[in-house]
Protein backbone atom coordinates (compact mmCIF):
# COMPACT_ATOMS: atom_id res chain seq x y z
CA UNK A 1 0.00 0.00 0.00
CA UNK A 2 1.75 3.53 -0.94
CA UNK A 3 0.00 6.07 0.06
CA UNK A 4 -0.20 9.24 -2.55
CA UNK A 5 -1.06 11.77 0.72
CA UNK A 6 -1.49 12.58 3.89
CA UNK A 7 -3.15 14.56 6.50
CA UNK A 8 -2.44 13.68 10.19
CA UNK A 9 -4.08 14.45 13.73
CA UNK A 10 -2.15 13.61 17.04
CA UNK A 11 -4.70 11.91 19.34
CA UNK A 12 -5.22 12.52 22.83
CA UNK A 13 -5.63 8.84 23.94
CA UNK A 14 -6.02 5.73 21.96
CA UNK A 15 -9.34 4.25 20.86
CA UNK A 16 -11.51 3.09 23.49
CA UNK A 17 -11.98 -0.24 21.44
CA UNK A 18 -9.75 -2.74 20.41
CA UNK A 19 -9.31 -6.42 19.21
CA UNK A 20 -12.21 -8.54 18.94
CA UNK A 21 -14.40 -5.35 19.98
CA UNK A 22 -13.17 -2.82 17.55
CA UNK A 23 -13.76 -5.60 14.80
CA UNK A 24 -17.80 -5.93 15.80
CA UNK A 25 -17.89 -2.10 16.29
CA UNK A 26 -16.33 -1.57 12.51
CA UNK A 27 -18.60 -4.54 11.41
CA UNK A 28 -21.50 -2.66 12.47
CA UNK A 29 -21.24 0.60 10.37
CA UNK A 30 -19.91 -1.26 7.22
CA UNK A 31 -20.16 0.12 3.51
CA UNK A 32 -23.13 0.29 1.69
CA UNK A 33 -24.97 1.65 -1.77
CA UNK A 34 -27.06 4.73 -0.94
CA UNK A 35 -30.49 3.87 -0.46
CA UNK A 36 -32.93 5.04 -3.35
CA UNK A 37 -32.73 8.93 -1.89
CA UNK A 38 -29.58 8.87 -0.56
CA UNK A 39 -26.49 11.31 -2.48
CA UNK A 40 -24.13 9.66 -0.67
CA UNK A 41 -23.33 6.67 1.71
CA UNK A 42 -20.22 5.53 3.59
CA UNK A 43 -18.69 2.48 5.90
CA UNK A 44 -15.83 0.48 6.38
CA UNK A 45 -14.65 -1.68 4.59
CA UNK A 46 -11.36 -4.19 4.54
CA UNK A 47 -8.46 -2.58 3.37
CA UNK A 48 -6.92 -6.28 2.59
CA UNK A 49 -10.31 -6.75 0.42
CA UNK A 50 -13.35 -8.71 0.94
CA UNK A 51 -13.27 -11.78 3.01
CA UNK A 52 -10.78 -9.97 5.47
CA UNK A 53 -10.46 -8.38 8.58
CA UNK A 54 -11.82 -4.86 8.93
CA UNK A 55 -9.02 -3.80 11.05
CA UNK A 56 -5.65 -4.71 10.17
CA UNK A 57 -3.05 -5.09 12.44
CA UNK A 58 0.65 -4.23 11.89
CA UNK A 59 2.99 -3.75 14.69
CA UNK A 60 2.04 -0.61 16.66
CA UNK A 61 -0.49 0.34 13.79
CA UNK A 62 -4.10 -0.02 13.12
CA UNK A 63 -4.92 -0.16 9.38
CA UNK A 64 -8.27 0.76 8.44
CA UNK A 65 -10.74 1.94 5.20
CA UNK A 66 -13.52 3.74 4.67
CA UNK A 67 -15.91 3.54 1.44
CA UNK A 68 -17.53 6.55 0.13
CA UNK A 69 -19.65 5.67 -2.47
CA UNK A 70 -21.05 8.89 -3.90
CA UNK A 71 -24.17 9.19 -6.32
CA UNK A 72 -23.29 11.06 -9.72
CA UNK A 73 -26.27 13.57 -10.42
CA UNK A 74 -24.80 16.18 -13.51
CA UNK A 75 -26.14 19.56 -12.53
CA UNK A 76 -26.85 20.56 -16.15
CA UNK A 77 -29.32 17.72 -16.27
CA UNK A 78 -31.37 18.63 -12.91
CA UNK A 79 -31.08 21.83 -14.66
CA UNK A 80 -33.10 20.71 -17.94
CA UNK A 81 -35.44 18.49 -16.25
CA UNK A 82 -36.49 21.65 -13.33
CA UNK A 83 -36.62 24.06 -16.18
CA UNK A 84 -38.93 21.71 -18.27
CA UNK A 85 -41.25 21.40 -15.41
CA UNK A 86 -41.62 24.71 -14.18
CA UNK A 87 -42.80 25.70 -18.03
CA UNK A 88 -45.30 23.31 -17.68
CA UNK A 89 -46.29 24.67 -14.29
CA UNK A 90 -46.32 28.57 -15.75
CA UNK A 91 -48.69 27.54 -18.43
CA UNK A 92 -51.20 25.56 -16.20
CA UNK A 93 -51.44 28.45 -13.42
CA UNK A 94 -51.10 31.16 -15.43
CA UNK A 95 -48.22 32.97 -13.89
CA UNK A 96 -44.55 32.42 -13.19
CA UNK A 97 -44.07 30.03 -10.60
CA UNK A 98 -42.41 31.76 -7.23
CA UNK A 99 -39.01 31.12 -5.71
CA UNK A 100 -40.55 28.57 -3.26
CA UNK A 101 -42.27 26.60 -6.16
CA UNK A 102 -38.62 26.72 -8.23
CA UNK A 103 -36.85 25.60 -4.76
CA UNK A 104 -40.04 22.33 -4.05
CA UNK A 105 -39.50 21.83 -7.85
CA UNK A 106 -35.42 21.10 -7.55
CA UNK A 107 -35.98 19.18 -4.88
CA UNK A 108 -38.68 16.92 -6.05
CA UNK A 109 -37.17 16.39 -9.38
CA UNK A 110 -33.27 15.73 -7.65
CA UNK A 111 -35.58 12.70 -5.59
CA UNK A 112 -36.71 11.51 -8.40
CA UNK A 113 -33.03 10.96 -10.26
CA UNK A 114 -31.43 10.09 -7.72
CA UNK A 115 -32.26 5.90 -7.90
CA UNK A 116 -31.01 6.62 -11.46
CA UNK A 117 -27.83 7.89 -10.83
CA UNK A 118 -24.41 6.46 -11.38
CA UNK A 119 -22.69 5.36 -8.13
CA UNK A 120 -18.70 6.26 -7.84
CA UNK A 121 -16.93 4.65 -5.23
CA UNK A 122 -14.14 6.12 -3.33
CA UNK A 123 -11.59 4.37 -0.70
CA UNK A 124 -10.10 6.07 2.01
CA UNK A 125 -7.23 4.93 4.17
CA UNK A 126 -7.06 5.35 7.82
CA UNK A 127 -4.22 4.78 10.00
CA UNK A 128 -3.75 4.41 13.83
CA UNK A 129 -0.23 4.74 15.32
CA UNK A 130 -0.76 3.27 18.96
CA UNK A 131 2.91 4.38 19.89
CA UNK A 132 2.45 7.85 18.99
CA UNK A 133 -0.87 8.26 19.21
CA UNK A 134 -1.03 9.65 15.73
CA UNK A 135 -4.29 9.40 13.03
CA UNK A 136 -3.28 10.17 9.61
CA UNK A 137 -6.09 9.88 6.67
CA UNK A 138 -5.29 8.99 2.95
CA UNK A 139 -6.63 12.91 1.92
CA UNK A 140 -6.17 15.87 2.07
CA UNK A 141 -9.80 16.87 1.29
CA UNK A 142 -11.17 18.46 4.10
CA UNK A 143 -14.65 17.55 3.76
CA UNK A 144 -13.42 14.17 3.26
CA UNK A 145 -11.46 14.43 6.48
CA UNK A 146 -14.99 15.29 8.28
CA UNK A 147 -16.96 12.69 7.16
CA UNK A 148 -14.14 9.96 8.03
CA UNK A 149 -12.97 10.96 11.43
CA UNK A 150 -16.77 11.47 12.30
CA UNK A 151 -17.31 7.99 11.38
CA UNK A 152 -14.75 6.83 13.53
CA UNK A 153 -16.15 8.32 16.67
CA UNK A 154 -19.61 7.23 15.94
CA UNK A 155 -17.97 3.67 15.59
CA UNK A 156 -15.55 3.55 19.09
CA UNK A 157 -17.01 6.64 20.81
CA UNK A 158 -15.24 9.46 22.18
CA UNK A 159 -11.61 10.41 19.89
CA UNK A 160 -10.30 13.96 21.19
CA UNK A 161 -7.78 15.21 18.16
CA UNK A 162 -5.26 17.95 17.99
CA UNK A 163 -4.98 19.88 14.39
CA UNK A 164 -2.89 22.61 13.61
CA UNK A 165 -5.13 24.33 11.05
CA UNK A 166 -5.29 27.56 12.66
CA UNK A 167 -1.16 28.15 12.56
CA UNK A 168 -1.10 28.19 9.21
CA UNK A 169 0.83 31.33 9.17
CA UNK A 170 3.62 30.67 11.96
CA UNK A 171 3.64 27.27 9.79
CA UNK A 172 3.55 29.53 6.25
CA UNK A 173 6.75 31.89 7.98
CA UNK A 174 8.85 29.15 8.88
CA UNK A 175 8.39 27.56 4.99
CA UNK A 176 9.31 30.45 3.86
CA UNK A 177 12.83 30.04 6.26
CA UNK A 178 13.52 27.03 4.48
CA UNK A 179 13.77 28.44 1.07
CA UNK A 180 17.69 29.56 2.31
CA UNK A 181 17.94 27.19 5.73
CA UNK A 182 15.75 24.03 4.99
CA UNK A 183 16.26 21.77 8.18
CA UNK A 184 18.80 18.90 8.28
CA UNK A 185 17.73 15.92 5.95
CA UNK A 186 15.17 18.14 3.89
CA UNK A 187 16.10 19.41 0.62
CA UNK A 188 13.82 21.72 -1.26
CA UNK A 189 12.59 20.95 -5.14
CA UNK A 190 11.97 24.21 -7.29
CA UNK A 191 8.33 24.35 -6.78
CA UNK A 192 6.49 26.22 -4.66
CA UNK A 193 3.13 28.10 -4.12
CA UNK A 194 3.14 31.58 -3.20
CA UNK A 195 0.30 33.38 -1.31
CA UNK A 196 -0.34 37.05 -0.37
CA UNK A 197 -0.91 36.70 3.23
CA UNK A 198 -3.47 40.00 2.94
CA UNK A 199 -4.81 38.08 -0.42
CA UNK A 200 -5.74 34.75 0.33
CA UNK A 201 -6.82 34.35 -3.30
CA UNK A 202 -3.81 36.00 -4.52
CA UNK A 203 -1.95 32.51 -5.53
CA UNK A 204 1.03 31.82 -7.32
CA UNK A 205 2.34 28.12 -8.41
CA UNK A 206 6.25 28.82 -9.65
CA UNK A 207 8.52 26.00 -10.75
CA UNK A 208 11.69 26.01 -12.54
CA UNK A 209 12.89 29.53 -10.56
CA UNK A 210 16.06 29.87 -8.78
CA UNK A 211 16.78 30.65 -5.27
CA UNK A 212 17.00 34.64 -6.04
CA UNK A 213 13.63 34.97 -8.02
CA UNK A 214 12.16 33.19 -5.39
CA UNK A 215 13.40 35.68 -2.33
CA UNK A 216 12.66 38.36 -4.73
CA UNK A 217 9.11 37.16 -4.60
CA UNK A 218 8.88 37.09 -0.74
CA UNK A 219 10.46 40.07 -0.43
CA UNK A 220 7.29 42.04 -2.21
CA UNK A 221 5.46 40.08 0.51
CA UNK A 222 4.30 36.88 -0.83
CA UNK A 223 4.66 33.91 1.88
CA UNK A 224 4.82 30.23 1.19
CA UNK A 225 1.59 28.02 1.25
CA UNK A 226 3.21 24.53 -0.37
CA UNK A 227 6.70 23.35 -1.04
CA UNK A 228 7.95 20.53 -2.75
CA UNK A 229 10.74 18.52 -0.73
CA UNK A 230 12.78 15.68 -0.59
CA UNK A 231 13.08 13.99 2.91
CA UNK A 232 16.97 12.13 3.50
CA UNK A 233 16.73 11.15 -0.23
CA UNK A 234 13.85 8.68 0.57
CA UNK A 235 10.64 10.37 -0.59
CA UNK A 236 9.63 13.54 -2.06
CA UNK A 237 6.20 14.94 -1.08
CA UNK A 238 4.65 18.31 -1.26
CA UNK A 239 4.64 19.87 2.41
CA UNK A 240 1.41 22.65 2.96
CA UNK A 241 1.02 25.36 5.28
CA UNK A 242 -1.45 22.92 6.96
CA UNK A 243 0.73 20.23 7.76
CA UNK A 244 -0.04 17.69 4.99
CA UNK A 245 1.56 15.87 2.82
CA UNK A 246 0.27 15.25 -1.11
CA UNK A 247 2.08 14.59 -4.44
CA UNK A 248 3.89 11.96 -2.26
CA UNK A 249 6.24 9.66 -4.19
CA UNK A 250 8.60 6.88 -2.52
CA UNK A 251 12.05 6.91 -4.21
CA UNK A 252 14.70 4.49 -4.76
CA UNK A 253 11.97 2.04 -3.61
CA UNK A 254 9.94 -1.15 -5.40
CA UNK A 255 12.86 -2.96 -6.98
CA UNK A 256 13.06 -5.39 -4.80
CA UNK A 257 11.09 -8.99 -6.10
CA UNK A 258 7.67 -9.00 -5.27
CA UNK A 259 5.75 -11.59 -3.55
CA UNK A 260 3.31 -13.97 -5.13
CA UNK A 261 0.66 -13.44 -2.29
CA UNK A 262 -1.34 -10.22 -3.20
CA UNK A 263 -2.11 -9.85 0.57
CA UNK A 264 1.81 -10.76 1.72
CA UNK A 265 3.08 -8.42 -0.53
CA UNK A 266 -0.10 -5.48 0.48
CA UNK A 267 1.45 -6.03 4.19
CA UNK A 268 4.70 -5.95 3.45
CA UNK A 269 4.35 -2.58 1.49
CA UNK A 270 2.62 -1.46 4.36
CA UNK A 271 4.98 -2.41 6.69
CA UNK A 272 7.82 -0.78 4.67
CA UNK A 273 6.14 2.59 3.78
CA UNK A 274 3.80 3.63 6.80
CA UNK A 275 6.44 4.49 9.34
CA UNK A 276 8.32 7.15 7.18
CA UNK A 277 4.80 8.69 7.63
CA UNK A 278 5.32 8.72 11.73
CA UNK A 279 8.95 9.83 11.56
CA UNK A 280 8.04 13.09 9.43
CA UNK A 281 5.61 13.74 11.45
CA UNK A 282 7.66 13.31 14.32
CA UNK A 283 10.32 15.96 12.24
CA UNK A 284 7.10 18.33 11.85
CA UNK A 285 6.91 18.83 15.91
CA UNK A 286 10.36 19.85 16.12
CA UNK A 287 10.65 22.02 12.88
CA UNK A 288 7.17 23.88 13.45
CA UNK A 289 6.74 26.06 16.86
CA UNK A 290 2.93 23.94 17.23
CA UNK A 291 0.28 24.82 19.60
CA UNK A 292 -2.29 21.99 20.35
CA UNK A 293 -5.70 23.29 19.42
CA UNK A 294 -8.10 20.51 19.98
CA UNK A 295 -10.70 19.55 17.40
CA UNK A 296 -14.50 19.70 18.27
CA UNK A 297 -15.99 16.56 17.96
CA UNK A 298 -19.02 17.73 15.85
CA UNK A 299 -20.81 14.85 13.91
CA UNK A 300 -21.66 15.35 10.09
CA UNK A 301 -24.77 13.27 9.05
CA UNK A 302 -24.68 11.78 5.52
CA UNK A 303 -28.07 12.06 3.58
Amino acid sequence: MWLKQVSWFDMRSNLLLEGEALEEALSQKQAYKPHATQSRSLGWVSPLGEGHPLCVESGSYLWLAVRIDQKLLPANVVKDVVAEKLAEQEAMQGYPPTNKQRRVMKDEVTLDLLPKAFVVSKKVQVIVDHDNKLLMVDSTSASVKDVVIDLLRQTVGSLPLTHYIEQRTAISHVLKNWVTEPPEGIDIESEYTLINPNDVNAKARVTGLDESAILGHLSQGMTVSQLMVQYHAQLKFQMTDQLDFSRVKFLNFGEEEKLDDPIAQAMADFSLTVPYFTQIIKACKTWFPLEQTEEEEAVNVIE
